[in-house]
């Protein structure tokens, strides 16, 4: 640590031709801070903070801060919502993150996002880094700017999911968040899956914990029935992102579903500790669904704010993700080899395979 009075570089401000340096003065309690550009030394305002006080506002206990500090998060999609949850668990001491989604920021984003006009064709998990680093400069950002389950991503699905604690699914695509779910069940790696209905009214969240008898999306998409999306979208269409087009809806009703599944990201991190918070976690009750202020009548919902917790009757029997069995050696060879002969198959004929 710098005393007071200390020059932590010296001389200034001489130029030294290194357009890279920064110099920082300690003197009568007043801090100096100056960098070279151009053979010259500039001077630049500098506060300091007490990064011990960072979380002195947060209901979290040292042991608590220390297990969320410690967590591995990976989330999926830097919209609306993924962008928001990201950022409370940043705000709540999470110190791992990992952040993938292919997406550029646009100009139709700005009313309901936490990028805005500076971001615009911007990759989302690039401006999402930089405000976790505006939060806390300490946390662990790792973007992945790119389609991870394409052939040509130029990183692997193990590296991707590697020491992961927590996964949270906040893509618009059905077809994307079940690959997720099937990846993170074969690793035994619980997940978050939320999402909001048409025009926000509502939105639904459902948490996995593999070995503990919770039913799985792919249990969930094939034998609940969802809302009808009124209208000419056809969501099943899409085939990448410049496809999808988003439903409207207001910033504060798309928050209201971020701030509920944000809980719920922290309540699975901090399981098995005394908390309070974690007790929202029942594995009889994986599934929530959850009504805003225009929600009365629509859907599932009896009037605004309508939020509750069916009973989920458990996996589907014939679930191809959670209840599948274990191969044995011979199974797994025969199962790839099917797969790199489907994988011949033209494209044109692939769905009758």
């Amino acid at each position: 640590m710098p005393k007071i009075g200390e020059v932590l570089r010296s001389p200034l401000p001489k130029a030294s031709g290194n357009h890279n340096q920064i110099a920082i003065t300690v003197k009568n309690g007043e801090v100096s801070a100056f960098y070279n550009v151009g053979n010259a030394w500039h001077s630049v305002d500098v506060q300091i903070v007490d990064y011990a006080e960072r979380f002195k506002r947060t209901p979290f206990d040292e042991c608590l801060l220390g297990r969320l500090w410690k967590s591995r998060v990976l989330i999926f999609g830097l919209g609306s919502g993924g962008c928001t949850i990201t950022l409370g668990l940043v705000r709540a001491g999470v110190g791992h993150l990992r952040l993938a989604d292919p997406g550029h920021f646009h100009i139709e984003n700005v009313s309901r996002h936490e990028c805005d006009l500076l971001d615009l064709e911007r990759y989302k998990v690039h401006c999402g880094r930089e405000r976790i680093a505006r939060i806390n400069p300490d946390v662990e950002a790792e973007v992945f700017p790119f389609d991870v389950f394409a052939e040509d991503c130029p990183a692997s699905l193990d590296s991707l999911f590697d020491e992961v604690d927590l996964i949270v699914a906040a893509t618009d695509r059905t077809s994307v968040q079940l690959a997720i779910n099937a990846e993170a069940w074969g690793r035994g790696i619980p997940g978050l899956y939320g999402g909001c209905y048409e025009e926000a009214r509502g939105g639904e969240i459902l948490f996995t914990l593999p070995g503990e008898g919770t039913p799985c999306l792919e249990c969930l998409r094939g034998g609940l029935a969802q809302p009808e999306i009124k209208g000419s979208i056809d969501y099943s269409r899409a085939q990448s992102p410049e496809d999808y087009e988003g439903e409207p809806g207001l910033h504060a009703a798309v928050s209201l579903i971020n701030s509920v599944e944000t809980m719920y990201a922290l309540a699975m991190l901090l399981r098995n500790e005394d908390c309070e918070l974690a007790k929202l976690i029942d594995p009889s009750r994986n599934f929530l669904l959850i009504g805003g202020a225009l929600g009365a009548g629509f859907y599932l919902f009896k009037q605004p704010f309508h939020i509750f917790s069916p009973r989920l009757l458990g996996p589907r029997k014939n679930c191809s993700v959670c209840q599948r069995k274990e191969l044995t050696p011979r199974e797994k060879q025969a199962a790839e080899d099917a797969m790199r002969e489907c994988s011949a198959v033209p494209d044109d004929l692939r769905e009758f395979f």
